[in-house]
């Protein structure tokens, strides 16, 4: 609880201190708290824009390059500048649009490591067109 005064230690210009009863103080950390509050959420909506951004040219990247490319590859493309953290943060955060999947390498090239590549979701994988094509048979 606030007390019933709080004394500001700035000194007013006839050096005398400022006296600041209860309601005024509570009234200042309301109005202090909701400032925070609203500068969080912009911040929070231009991240968020900024991330969709991203999303939106790797899906141009994925339609170009037939709906997979290699986290190698983004990351060396210098003109996305994709890194393999971010591209998996993406696929995370938009989870009906973007996957990171593992490609196994051909087994008549020798073998070799699988990869990590990046995706679009399959239409008839995600769930929300599952979820509308099981509202219309029932």
């Amino acid at each position: 609880s606030i007390h019933s005064r709080h004394v500001n230690e700035r000194a007013d210009p006839a050096g005398r201190k400022a006296i600041l009863s209860g309601e005024q103080a509570e009234r200042g950390i309301r109005i202090a708290r909701w400032s925070h509050l609203k500068s969080l959420a912009m911040l929070s909506m231009g991240l968020a824009d900024r991330h969709w951004a991203r999303v939106e040219k790797s899906k141009e990247l994925l339609y170009r390059d037939n709906g997979q490319v290699s986290l190698r590859c983004l990351r060396r493309n210098h003109a996305t500048g994709f890194c393999p953290e971010e591209v998996r943060s993406l696929a995370h955060k938009f989870p009906g649009t973007l996957q990171v999947i593992s490609v196994k390498p051909d087994d008549a090239g020798g073998g070799g490591r699988p990869s990590e590549s990046l995706s679009t979701v399959p239409v008839w994988g995600s769930r929300a067109v599952s979820a509308v094509l099981a509202a219309m048979y029932i």
